[in-house]
Order: C-alpha cells, then sequence, then structure tokens
C-alpha cells in the first residue's frame, strides 16, 4: 500500500488534490487531518521521527491524533503499548483513515517540510503543489483575516527554496496548480507514473475524506466545475494592486524558474519604491512580533 502526503504553501490547491485522489477507487487521502501529530511533534521539539519517545510525549500525539479522528466519525482507540516513535503514530493514523481494499493513504499538509523529509526515508511519496505566487497572495487576501503581505511572500519563497532542495529525490513530485487545473496531459502522466495511477479525470464531483461531497473552498465563489480555470492567473485582471507588484518583484526569479508569465513592475522609481514598502513591511511586522512577546513574557 502507498503512503503519500501532500503539501505546499495555503492557497495553492492542495485540497483540490487531496479530493481529486480521494474520489479515486482503492484511494483515501484525508485533507487537513491529523494535523496535531505534526504541531505537536514541533511543541514537544521531537526532532527525530524514529526515536523513543518518553510516556507523555506518547500519550499527548495519540490524544491530539483520537480526538481529531472522532470528529470526522473515526472511532479509533490505539494500543499505545504498540506504538513506541512519531513514525509508529503516523503510521497508524494513516491506516485508521484507510479502507480494507485501499492501495494508496494519505494526508493533505501544508507547510509542513521538516517531519516530511524524514518520512522520505520511509518510502512515503511527497507531492508538492506548487502555484503562482500573484494568485496565491490574491487568495490569501480574501481568506484569511490574519493575513500579511509581507508574511506571506516570505512563506512561499521559503516552501518553494524547500521543495527545490529535494526535487530530485525519488519520492518527490513538484506539480504547478495551473497545469494540473488544465489538465496539462504531461502533468497527468506524471502523477500517474509517480503514484502508479491511471487517474479519472472524468468525474462528476469529487469526495472529501470518508463519503462527504467536496464544495469548493474558493476564496472569491466562482467555480463552477471541478477542472474550473477561473483561479488561473486571475493577477491578470488585477495587475496594479499590491499584491501583484511586489510579488512580481521579489518572487521574480521563482516566476521565471516555473515558467510563470512576467510581468513590468514600471520603472527604477516604482521598483524602488515597491522594494522598500516590501522590507519595511517586513521590518515593522518584525518589531510588532516582538513586542508582543516582550509584553506577554512581562505580565507572566
Amino acid at each position: 500500500m502507498k503512503k503519500i502526503i501532500i503539501s505546499g504553501q495555503r492557497r495553492s490547491g492542495t485540497t483540490f488534490l487531496s479530493n481529486l485522489l480521494n474520489s479515486q477507487s482503492n484511494c483515501s487521502i484525508y485533507y487537513d487531518t491529523f494535523r496535531s501529530l505534526f504541531t505537536d511533534a514541533k511543541k514537544l521539539r521531537i526532532k527525530d521521527i524514529n526515536e523513543t519517545l518518553f510516556s507523555f510525549q506518547k500519550n499527548i500525539l495519540v490524544s491530539g491524533i483520537e480526538a481529531e479522528a472522532l470528529s470526522l466519525g473515526l472511532d479509533i482507540k490505539a494500543d499505545r503499548q504498540f506504538l513506541n516513535s512519531w513514525y509508529d503514530i503516523f503510521s497508524y493514523s494513516l491506516m485508521s483513515i484507510g479502507k480494507s481494499d485501499d492501495k494508496m493513504i494519505g494526508l493533505k499538509i501544508t507547510s509542513e517540510y521538516f517531519y516530511s523529509i524524514q518520512l522520505l526515508e520511509h518510502g512515503i511519496k511527497f507531492i508538492y503543489l506548487v502555484r503562482d505566487p500573484r494568485d496565491v497572495l490574491l487568495s490569501s487576501k480574501n481568506r484569511f483575516s490574519n493575513y500579511n503581505i509581507q508574511s506571506f511572500i516570505r512563506y512561499w519563497k521559503t516552501g518553494y527554496k524547500k521543495i527545490m532542495n529535494l526535487q530530485n529525490h525519488k519520492n518527490v513530485l513538484m506539480l504547478r496548480y495551473e497545469d494540473l487545473i488544465s489538465q496539462n496531459q504531461e502533468t497527468i502522466n506524471s502523477l500517474n507514473s509517480f503514484l502508479g495511477l491511471n487517474l479519472n479525470t472524468n468525474l462528476q464531483e469529487l469526495k472529501a475524506r470518508k463519503d462527504s461531497k467536496y464544495i469548493d473552498n474558493s476564496s472569491f465563489g466562482d467555480v463552477k466545475k471541478i477542472f474550473d480555470p477561473a483561479p488561473i492567473y486571475r493577477w491578470k485582471k488585477n495587475l496594479n494592486i499590491p499584491e501583484v507588484k511586489l510579488a512580481s518583484l521579489i518572487c521574480r526569479k521563482e516566476i521565471a524558474h516555473l515558467n510563470y508569465e512576467q510581468q513590468k513592475v514600471g520603472n527604477f522609481v516604482s521598483i524602488i519604491k515597491y522594494f522598500l514598502a516590501y522590507n519595511l513591511g517586513s521590518i515593522k511586522n518584525f518589531f510588532k512580533v516582538f513586542l508582543s512577546r516582550l509584553l506577554t513574557l512581562l505580565r507572566t
């Protein structure tokens, strides 16, 4: 049975891909499930997924996945004496969402690299979905209340740098969201070859998690069909807003490397203006976070 992780930055189509695969025969791919296993492990400073856990670490992690499973209608009760490492718990979590006839099981976890890199050595397949940063920013701005343009550009660039360091690993596949939505044959063939599938794209609807119908989660509410081109290159209709200008400038090397269309930011004065706006915003965010943490410490 193949095990996979789907990742990428938020608003990059990772939920769409996980539900597309979850809708195939003999596949169970759940999105945003067992996230506590990753977040709690970082808080507990678990660095090696194979190391033997302390009892309290094991109890926190297992309790977390059991609570998440219950919220999804999965009534699981782990036998903790057989779960000794983070990887043991991860494998158990995957098996709990699978069906008896599944040939592939997996999770979608955005912006996750630390544990995923170690999972590669266990034969876990890792699919990273990348999307034009200008569209990622536009979608994020219309979705998240904590949206910050400088932070989201930094997250996108950091994620791209990390996946490029892994791109030659046999268990890693990077896909462009735009190619997936447009059903680019080379992209479909790559996905089929990587996963050993014959992907069915002639679906009437997508299935989310166990039995639920997938309802599109577009930030703009304008997606009408499964492979709808509406979210692709939305930035071209918003050329003069800060998100498009800044991303075109700050991510210009990555945009070129991914063969996305380049946009002229403007003359020298305009370039300096947007460059300063990005960096001054980053400095402002740094001091804002610093002061917040300082005040928290002083209150305790």
